[in-house]
């Protein structure tokens, strides 16, 4: 089905950062929500619809947004290789050295490789009318959504921590080779070598780092798993006829008692190739494009709600986001007093709402720039794993009827 014949999802409604609240949960924990009311067609019952689509590609978008910037740019039709390199102006000490020429016989710290960026040379050109998705039909993200506004801040906060400084001072010792050959065949798909390349660049670096972080005695201080692994999907049993369990990325966490969990998924959307996709698609959220925030968020999101996971990232071909549900307990009041009668406001219901957050893009060139609020993608993730490693990382059991 082409853009101009797609009937959008329903009437939806995004959440804005004007529009945030906080609210105090139980155990003290505090979750972000809106004070919007539920989009009037949307229920938590139908938060991910699936849409049919005929194999037929889009022309690339016109335009695209940067990410933080409301300033857009035009939407480049050429690979990321024709892309400038990072500035190496006003970096710090530690985001120049992350630009060390970095081979086996001259491996980096730890800390070096996580403010490292990304090569940005090693997928193919996008094609012209790619195909942005696979398959006859795609799922839909219909519930709540908002931005993840603290998201690189918080990254930032973790980088500059006494406790990680301390972890990455105790295993400055173990330099990090660079990552593996890809075993791909020749001529394999652009999805598959993205797919490919986030596995060896970021996943199997990140993990790896962070599983010589919990051995100091620093994070042993802390309640953490005592290693973190690289998964399956197959590794658990949840898809159905109806329903596909088929994450590209699970992260995996062994607790010192019982058996080993899920803490974190993640997926790869080729979306044609394009650069700027997750950008683009954040702008065109509130059009309901074909390509949108929510028709991109669709799988993921149904991934997470299916294994109770709280956190996962998504990558296209230049950029990654972030990803978070929370949920928001919405308490419904009525005044039963009538005519000139004092108030008497009864509770009468506790809506149970699942909101999905979602980080501004980071380009797989960023480089740690803290006065710009830029951080690197390895940096982001590690990050991400350690709070899905130390903090509440599944969903509770009541998420109202998101599920089904």
């Amino acid at each position: 089905m082409r853009l101009e014949n797609l009937t959008p999802p329903p009437n939806v409604s995004t959440a804005t950062e004007s529009g945030q609240s906080t609210r105090n949960f139980p155990g003290g924990s505090q979750r972000t929500g809106s004070s919007m009311k539920p989009p009037p067609n949307v229920s938590a019952a139908s938060a991910v619809s699936r849409v049919s689509q005929f194999a037929t590609g889009l022309p690339p978008p016109p335009t695209a947004s940067p990410g933080p910037s409301n300033t857009p740019r035009t939407h480049p039709t050429t690979s990321n290789s024709d892309s400038p390199g990072p500035s190496t102006k006003k970096l710090s000490a530690e985001a120049l050295a992350g630009t060390k020429t970095w081979k086996k016989m001259k491996p980096l710290s730890p800390l070096e490789v996580v403010v490292r960026p990304l090569p940005s040379d090693v997928l193919p050109k996008p094609e012209e009318n790619g195909l942005l998705f696979f398959g006859e039909e795609k799922l839909w993200y219909l519930g709540f959504v908002g931005r993840w506004a603290g998201f690189q801040s918080l990254v930032m906060d973790f980088y500059n921590s006494q406790l990680f400084r301390s972890a990455c001072d105790e295993i400055k010792g173990h330099p990090i080779i660079p990552p593996r050959s890809s075993d791909l065949l020749d001529g394999s798909h652009g999805s598959q070598q993205l797919a490919d390349f986030f596995q060896r660049e970021v996943l199997e670096v990140v993990v790896g780092i962070y599983n010589k972080l919990l051995e100091t005695m620093t994070l042993q201080q802390l309640t953490v798993p005592d290693s973190v692994s690289l998964g399956q999907a197959t590794d658990e049993d949840l898809g159905n006829e109806d329903l596909a369990w088929n994450p590209k990325f699970v992260v995996r966490a062994m607790p010192k008692e019982g058996d080993d969990q899920t803490r974190l998924i993640g997926h790869a959307e080729y979306l044609g190739g394009r650069p700027g996709a997750l950008s683009w698609a954040i702008q065109e959220q509130v059009k309901n494009s074909w390509g949108s925030l929510r028709c991109v968020l669709g799988d993921i999101a149904q991934w997470m709600l299916m294994d109770n996971i709280r956190y996962a990232f998504l990558t296209c071909s230049d950029e990654v986001i972030f990803i978070k549900f929370d949920i928001v307990e919405r308490v419904k009041y009525v005044n039963r007093a009538r005519g000139n009668e004092a108030a008497d406001v009864d509770q009468v219901d506790v809506l149970t709402e699942p909101w999905l957050y979602y980080s501004d893009p980071i380009k797989f060139t960023d480089v740690l720039n803290e006065a710009e609020g830029k951080v690197p993608v390895r940096l982001a993730l590690l990050s991400l794993l350690h709070i899905a490693s130390t903090t509440e990382w599944h969903l509770p059991a009541n998420i109202g009827s998101a599920r089904k």
